[in-house]
């Protein structure tokens, strides 16, 4: 037989060698993984919001999202911010002359049905009573002031 200048024993150590190397380096990596997972749980458990952190933040939410009585004898109401900021808006628009009023049936965000349990505010979310001269609430046109857009027949006048 040829020999063909292939040393047996050579081939044998290297390819024991590599076999080796390849399961000390899945080893090595797997031992890795499991060390680098363990130390992820540790710290989730180490940076676990308090239930101080917790309430706090959930105290701010209701502040944010619910209506409530704030001083009935001043009759002063907390309404939710988005509810807020849409009638900033239909304000602005209306002084602005735009002449664009808030839909009755515009999202009022977590509003009971019926308005505000305390009797604070009506359903549509505009106080009554106290608006200055000149200012109409929306939905409360005076006759003979129909606004752009809304006229008889459709045109704009």
């Amino acid at each position: 037989m040829a020999d063909y200048g292939i040393q047996l024993g050579k081939v044998v150590f290297v390819a024991l060698l590599s076999v080796i190397l390849t399961i000390d380096v899945i080893v090595g990596l797997q031992a890795l993984y499991y060390w680098q997972l363990n130390r992820a749980e540790t710290s989730e458990d180490l940076y676990m919001p308090s239930a101080k952190l917790e309430s706090s933040l959930n105290a701010q939410r209701t502040q944010l999202t619910d209506y409530r009585m704030v001083d009935a004898e001043k009759g002063i109401v907390s309404i939710p911010i988005k509810r807020a900021m849409e009638l900033v808006v239909a304000e602005q628009l209306l002084q602005s002359g735009a002449m664009a009023t808030p839909r009755e049936d515009a999202p009022m965000g977590d509003m009971p049905m019926g308005g505000m349990p305390t009797g604070g505010m009506p359903t549509g979310g505009m106080p009554t009573g106290n608006t200055p001269p000149g200012n109409t609430p929306p939905g409360n046109t005076p006759p003979g002031n129909t606004p752009r857009g809304n006229a008889p027949g459709g045109d704009t006048p």
